[in-house]
């Protein structure tokens, strides 16, 4: 149970942290769309699905 509580604290300490940076990167890229967009791109890469990820090079990919 102990385990729980702490990730929920962590999930909730990360998650107050990312409106501040989504503002910042709002302000550098000059658009929140752009921003979002970007967001949306790294997550895309992150997870192994964007542009050069070489999923097309992976044997375990069906």
């Amino acid at each position: 149970m102990l385990i729980f509580m702490f990730i929920s604290l962590v999930a909730g300490f990360l998650l107050s942290n990312q409106s501040p940076i989504n503002a910042d990167l709002s302000r550098l890229v000059k658009s929140p769309f752009n921003s979002d967009l970007v967001v949306w791109l790294v997550a895309v890469d992150q997870a192994g699905y964007g542009v050069g990820s070489g999923a097309e090079n992976r044997h375990d990919v069906a």
